[in-house]
């Protein structure tokens, strides 16, 4: 069932492989499979609050497997890296705080989408892939060609369409928050955190130094800093007197089913970070292409998650869904020309 939703991209796959060049033959249709992959994030975590599960304690817990998984194979597997200790450092830094940022993102994501519209607000988040598109072209000296630029255009007019489509969303009272901050401040939020989380996720693979450093501990700093920002959040929670939130979300560690998710989080997200997601990036910044990750894997993540909608949850596609599957497969096509 999971990787129903993979077949789309694997469908353009042999064209985009076909690229002359070696770096861009690999980087895209790999992190295509990791986008695509991320359907069973989203599905996840649209299940876990159904079984009374927190979202941010299966984050939380997912993090944990990764980390647990990462050091250990670090341990007994992987040979000494001969890189300097500081280009490890900033390295695995620059992760670590990826992953915080990436938490927080989600977090104000999901405040918005209490609040407010679901469809624009999950919209507005998605399009920071605009802006890590931007950050590799001003930062790396990316080549922004005519079709990268109108496949950029595509990408995001087909967030804006999916957006539209899933409609909505609005909550009772919506307008209103108890704190005085609307939908549209913690949406545009979260875009900017989201666009400063991409640019420094995609940074490292721009330097061969950084490169070197083995994706296993890449990952491990990622989901290091996730579980350091949960864990502020957290206990700022209990600053704040959240006494019963706290208990809850602790007494959840408990469940087994909680960890059943975090490990079906990690399935592929381990197996494809090692293998494909890090390596992927780390190909497409050899050839100066790092500027495309970010718009590859949220639009691959696009599509797949429409198909797993409509084949695996017998959701009803609208005409607008497959304007946005075709605009978002036309994207991808031309930014990796």
């Amino acid at each position: 069932m999971s990787m129903l939703p993979v077949f789309p991209i694997l469908a353009v796959m042999p064209i985009l492989a076909s690229a002359s060049d070696a770096g861009m033959a690999f980087g895209v249709p790999a992190l295509m499979a990791v986008g695509a992959s991320w359907c069973l994030t989203g599905a996840i975590l649209g299940r876990a609050p159904k079984d009374g599960l927190d979202t941010g304690m299966v984050q939380l817990g997912a993090s944990a497997v990764s980390i647990t998984v990462g050091l250990i194979l670090s341990a007994t597997l992987l040979r000494p890296n001969p890189v300097p200790a500081r280009v490890v450092a900033a390295t695995l830094g620059t992760y670590a705080l990826a992953g915080s940022l990436n938490f927080a993102a989600l977090q104000a994501m999901a405040i918005g989408m209490q609040r407010g519209p679901n469809g624009r607000v999950w919209g507005i988040m998605q399009s920071a892939q605009l802006f890590s598109f931007l950050g590799g072209v001003v930062f790396f000296g990316d080549p922004l060609t005519t079709t990268r630029v109108v496949g950029m255009a595509l990408l995001v007019a087909a967030i804006v369409f999916f957006a539209i489509a899933k409609g909505d969303g609005v909550p009772s009272g919506a307008e209103k928050p108890a704190s005085g901050l609307g939908w549209r401040f913690w949406a545009f939020l979260s875009l900017a955190i989201c666009a400063v989380q991409q640019n420094l996720a995609a940074a490292p693979s721009h330097f061969e130094s950084a490169r070197a450093v083995s994706p296993v501990l890449r990952s491990v700093a990622s989901a290091g800093g996730t579980v350091l920002a949960a864990l502020v959040a957290f206990a700022w929670n209990a600053r704040r007197g959240d006494a019963a939130d706290i208990r809850a979300r602790a007494a959840s560690l408990a469940r087994g089913r909680l960890w059943l998710y975090a490990a079906g989080m990690q399935f592929f997200g381990l197996i494809f970070a090692y293998t494909l997601q890090f390596p992927g990036m780390d190909a497409l910044g050899r050839v100066g292409a790092g500027a495309l990750c970010w718009p590859i894997l949220v639009g691959s993540c696009v599509v797949s998650f429409t198909a797993y909608s409509a084949f695996v949850l017998g959701e009803k596609t609208t005409r607008l869904q497959v304007v946005a599957v075709v605009s978002c497969l036309a994207g991808l096509f031309l930014i990796c020309l």
